[in-house]
């Protein structure tokens, strides 16, 4: 403890300006004080600042890149701004402390809890800066710019879940794809202008998280050509291994740029992943160090202490249970990153980060709940399935044992006596015979092996001998040169392993080759049973050939996994040189040294010579194709850097574009409301309230507009246009009853259109369409049938069809309502259900038969067309469409459909317009001949005639057709082929742009209303309209 007088600063203070300020206060240095310095202002990046270079200011600068410094390229934005306010930064309120333990920030945390209202952090943190985390926001949004797409990166996820996941259950899918959905429902805007600080912890590291699950999925994928992932590579020569590095490097780049301020429970996680990565990647020493960080992670956000577990979010049920599974799960990843750490120290011999003298609380063995707000935390029952929390739990009391070998270690190798040896012995027995049925190997409880939830049992039966196994192997390892007793029981337990290594092995696929138990169990075993017998040869003589054969298949297995697995290819040359040391101890295979060595005769020195010569000769070529290949490579190398270097700049442009192209799509959206209001009439007490009522009705049509908008309803404008016939619809409304003075519908007319801006009672359907801010299109158009095929040349695609709904007013007629498209009624707030009708006429209704009607669906009278007698009938209802044509004097509208055609009597019916199916219209008109095409159907098989070879030259198939192409048909048998073929069904339709296409684009078996062909292959809407069909017609459901 430092005394009263000790000036010496602490060791938690590294600035320089803090050492002096502590100098100053305690006195020294103030008979003279150092002459201030200038605080100039900032212009450079922290690296150039740093080394006195010029700097370009871009982000990062040009001299970092070309010093491969991109990511600690800063620009301190906030250092010339002098009107900054005194205080603390927020960054330095911890000062190091810790946030877990009892330091002084527990004492300013009580202070804070004293008096909320003035925050201690909040009073030291002063104005905050926007600009201080700009180049973090930066470097994240570039790092998350290197995930995948997300097809991709979910199909990576589901291979991680499947194929390793199981063996620890690190990470737990449910809350992984919960997260997974809220990362991907991010706005843009968040990450763009507020960056990572906007997120919670745990969402902001979870592309940290993401990017080690991918990477450890892409070792599992097989070193070939892969047709789903190729696309991801960037390099020609690139592996899934090396792209595996990229993406785990990625994430770990995420971690550092976080900090270690606010650490959460998923970046602990992710560090766990990138450890289990790293150890199938090969990379063991860079394991242990990313354990250790791991563990470091979970100690800063109290994984290890009860007391720093996460307090509910609020008093209900749901936050309750949600906060009783988070505690779960911490505890979880406590005990899984105690039973690496303590693994680990034993099998590379390393020290231990973590206290395992301390009792921690175990989590409770629980299945995976479904929806943790609505299921509580409860103990599984003896007679339940065993679930992953299971495994973890048995791999953690088996690990445990591992603590109290670890502290037999301070006796020795010599110990006073061995009976705490013994001791640990019979205990590693007894947990052995406790292993749960359904782990064990022999004679397992199969019964939960079929069940979905427990697909993971058969995979993890095999490893669980291989813990059993080497538990006893490092008992009695440190004491095989002073007990035989341990030198015999270290033997066994290495034959069991081996046996057991074995047995796993023949039960795996290479997706498992990587799997590091399989490396470090056979070694640690060969290694350990060729010492015993090499160092002490005379003992254990009757295991010999036993050893001998398992080193024999441990050699064949590291060959079968050398492709796979790193450390497996890196180890076979260790074995082999064990091997003949051992082989020369047991003395198998040696000759007698007393027997006489023959000498070479002349023939084996000649062919020796010639084996020479050629050798050299050989390799002389060797050395020509090594500098070739070099040279080639150099140059390959060089232009694909090139290349990537084009792709990388190419790849920031799109970028830009595409973020450019998404802020347009969506910086103005709207929804139109396009109504005829002739057939679909506003609320009398709307009506009859003139500008007033106008107004009034157009707030509510706004409002009820954006309540079927739901969450969008802030960010959309609604644009009503309204067409109607004013002078016909006010006689109508007039003749109904329900308006007393024509002029009452103007003035209701203005309010509408003065109730808001965007808002007029006036072809703008096609216009919209094709405007990406236009979200959806409403039309009141719901009384007249006339619409349809209008719509129905609009709607080509399902985006088009989405995009419009139909606003009922009158019921909505069949043609519409058959169309498919959605259906908005606002009868109870806006619109009358009810047609309009005159009142004089419904005392006349009974000689409807016999008169002509005056008034049709509350229009006015249609003066008659010339040549057309007064008594013309209409089919059915008039709209705007029709009624247009007699308004007096007519409003400036803009006519969104062509009026309807009215049907002359039918004693002087005009012959009606030739259907036309579509763009393409009808196709030419083909005169067969019955003989010929009686001829032609005849031909079965292969010996049917092509018809793209004589319909449009010669097949592009050539002999690989199956048709026949030598036969020379006549002019009307090639009209009959012509006939056959547009019996088919052109794919493209209507659409279709080929000029001498030979398919049908209508059905050409229609004559007078009467489809003839039983089984014809087009559509109903590909038929004139009122076709009749056949009872086989296939398509008879949909007509």
């Amino acid at each position: 403890m430092a005394s009263a007088g000790d000036t010496s600063p602490p060791s938690s203070v590294s600035s320089r300006g803090n050492e002096q300020q502590l100098k100053e206060d305690s006195g020294e240095g103030s008979a003279r004080r150092p002459p201030r310095k200038r605080r100039r202002i900032i212009i450079s990046c922290t690296e150039c600042h740093r080394r006195k270079q010029k700097c370009d200011r871009n982000l990062p600068c040009t001299n970092c890149v070309s010093r491969h410094k991109q990511d600690s390229c800063r620009l301190n934005l906030a250092a010339g701004d002098g009107s900054a306010e005194p205080g603390i930064p927020a960054e330095m309120t911890n000062f190091g402390y810790s946030a877990t333990g009892a330091s002084t920030l527990g004492f300013l945390r009580k202070l804070d809890g004293t008096n909320p209202e003035e925050s201690l952090s909040r009073m030291a943190m002063g104005r905050q800066i926007n600009g201080e985390y700009f180049g973090t926001r930066e470097r994240y949004k570039s790092l998350i710019r290197q995930l995948p797409a997300r097809s991709y990166t979910e199909k990576l996820v589901d291979i991680y879940f499947k194929d390793f996941n199981w063996q620890y259950n690190g990470v737990d899918q449910w809350v992984f794809e919960r997260q997974m959905a809220e990362w991907y429902n991010l706005p843009f805007h968040v990450l763009n202008t507020e960056g990572p600080q906007a997120l919670p912890p745990d969402l902001r590291a979870f592309p940290a998280l993401v990017f080690q699950v991918i990477a450890t999925a892409l070792l599992n994928l097989q070193p070939g050509p892969d047709l789903t992932f190729d696309s991801l590579k960037y390099a020609g020569s690139m592996t899934f291994e090396d792209l595996a590095l990229d993406y785990s490097e990625s994430g770990v780049a995420i971690i550092s740029l976080l900090g270690k301020r606010q650490v959460s429970h998923t970046a602990v996680i992710a560090s766990f992943v990138r450890a289990a990565f790293l150890k199938y990647s090969g990379l063991v020493t860079e394991s242990w160090h990313a354990i250790g960080s791991a563990v470091r992670d979970g100690q800063e956000c109290g994984l290890h202490r009860d007391s720093l577990d996460p307090k509910p979010k609020s008093d209900r049920l749901e936050d309750i249970l949600e906060n009783q599974w988070e505690i779960q799960r911490r505890r979880k990843t406590w005990i899984l990153l105690m039973s690496w750490d303590v693994h680990t120290a034993i099998v590379l011999g390393r020290p231990a980060s973590i206290d395992t003298s301390v009792t921690y609380t175990l989590p409770i063995d629980t299945p995976d709940p479904k929806d943790p707000s609505k299921t509580p935390v409860a103990q599984r029952s003896e007679t339940d399935p065993p679930s992953r929390m299971t495994r973890v739990l048995w791999i953690y009391k088996n690990t445990m044992v591992l603590k109290e070998i670890i502290e037999l270690e301070r006796d020795g190798p010599c110990p006073k006596d061995f009976s705490k040896v013994d001791r640990i012995h019979q205990k590693l027995l007894e947990f052995e015979a406790e292993t749960p049925a359904f782990f064990r190997t022999e004679n397992p409880d199969t019964r939960y092996d079929d069940l979905p939830e427990c697909s993971w049992i058969p995979m993890i039966r095999g490893t669980c001998p291989l813990y059993l196994s080497f538990n006893m192997m490092a008992l009695h390892r440190p004491y095989v040169f002073t007990r035989p007793y341990s030198r015999r029981e270290a033997l066994k337990a290495s034959f069991n392993m081996l046996e057991a290594q074995r047995e796993h092995f023949a039960s795996i696929g290479p997706k498992q080759y990587k799997t590091f138990s399989l490396f470090f169990g056979t070694f640690d075993a060969i290694v350990l049973m060729a010492s015993i017998f090499i160092l002490f040869p005379r003992e254990n003589i009757e295991y010999i050939h036993t050893a001998l054969q398992h080193f024999q298949w441990a050699v064949e297995r590291f060959e079968t996994m050398a492709e796979r697995n790193r450390l497996a290819a890196a180890a076979r040359g260790v074995l082999n040189a064990i091997y003949v040391r051992l082989k020369k101890s047991l003395g198998v295979g040696c000759m007698n040294a007393r027997d006489p060595v023959p000498l070479p005769g002349p023939d084996l020195l000649i062919y020796c010579e010639h084996v020479e010569s050629s050798l050299r000769q050989e390799n002389q070529h060797l050395r020509g194709q090594i500098n070739d290949a070099n040279l080639d490579l150099a140059d390959a190398t060089k232009s694909r850097r090139e290349l990537q270097q084009r792709v990388k700049e190419l790849e920031h442009q799109v970028g830009f574009v595409s973020m450019d192209n998404e802020h347009l799509k969506n910086y103005n959206p709207y929804v139109v409301v396009l109504i005829d209001a002739d057939g679909c009439h506003f609320k009398q007490e709307f009506v009859n309230r003139g500008i007033d009522g106008g107004k009034q009705a157009a707030y509510a049509l706004r409002r009820a507009i954006l309540t079927e908008c739901h969450s969008h309803a802030g960010e959309v404008e609604v644009i009503a246009k309204v067409v109607a016939n004013l002078g016909g619809l006010a006689r109508a409304m007039r003749k109904d009853g329900c308006l007393a003075n024509e002029s009452t519908l103007k003035d209701f007319t203005l309010g509408f259109s003065q109730g808001m801006a965007s808002f007029d009672f006036v072809d703008a359907i096609r216009w919209n369409l094709r405007n990406h801010n236009c979200k959806q299109i409403v039309l009141g158009v719901s009384h007249d049938a006339g619409y349809a095929p209008f719509l129905d040349e609009i709607l080509r695609d399902e985006a088009s069809r989405r995009r419009i709904t139909i606003l009922e007013g009158t019921p909505a007629v069949r043609d519409l309502a058959h169309s498919g498209l959605n259906v908005l009624n606002l009868n109870a707030e806006l619109f009358r259900a009810e047609k309009l009708v005159d009142k004089a006429l419904r005392d006349t209704a009974a000689q409807a038969t016999t008169s002509p009607v005056s008034v049709v669906a509350g229009m006015s009278p249609l003066p008659p067309p010339p040549g057309t007698p007064v008594n013309s009938n209409t089919n059915g209802p008039p709209s705007y469409a029709t009624a247009i044509k007699s308004a007096s004097p007519p409003p400036q509208v803009t006519l969104p459909f062509q009026p309807k055609a009215v049907k002359a009597p039918a004693a002087r019916r005009e012959k009606p317009a030739p259907w036309n199916p579509g763009p393409r219209g009808l196709d030419p008109p083909l005169v067969v001949n019955q003989t010929s095409l009686e001829n032609i159907k005849k031909r079965k098989d292969s010996n049917k005639l092509c018809n793209n070879h004589y319909l449009r030259g010669p097949c592009a198939k050539g002999d690989a057709c199956c048709f026949e192409h030598k036969y020379r048909p006549n002019e009307n048998e090639k009209t009959a082929i012509a006939f056959l073929a547009r019996l088919n069904p052109c794919t493209n339709g209507q659409d279709c742009e080929v000029e001498d296409c030979i398919y049908g684009h209508h059905c050409p078996s229609t004559h007078d209303g009467q489809c003839t062909h039983p089984y014809c292959k087009f559509k109903p809407w590909e038929h004139p309209p009122n076709t009749k069909f056949k009872p086989t017609y296939q398509w008879l459901d949909e007509e």
